[in-house]
């Protein structure tokens, strides 16, 4: 859990309580806020790793962004992207 919060700004929501999907291990409900993500995407995303131990350092600055998510919309489709799903193949 402490991975997420010191890397990513995860808060925990409550205390550990066990879960029952995982044979009672604890578990912690975490949360981060899209406002926390969005400012720490601008200040580190492709920035040097100078002092900063942070996942956003790895993350595409906004432009980058940008012209990655232009240039995946003009490629062309995978074979798997020509598959007909399961249920019009019966």
């Amino acid at each position: 859990m402490n991975c997420y919060r010191r890397l990513l700004g995860f808060v925990p929501l409550d205390e550990a309580r066990p879960c029952p999907r995982v044979l009672g291990a604890p578990g912690v409900l975490l949360a981060l806020d899209f406002a926390h993500i969005d400012a720490e995407v601008a200040r580190l995303a492709g920035g040097p790793a100078a002092d900063v131990r942070s996942l956003y350092l790895y993350f595409l600055p906004a432009e980058a962004e940008a012209r990655a998510v232009a240039w995946l919309k003009t490629a062309k489709p995978s074979a798997s992207d020509r598959i007909p799903p399961p249920e019009s193949r019966i």
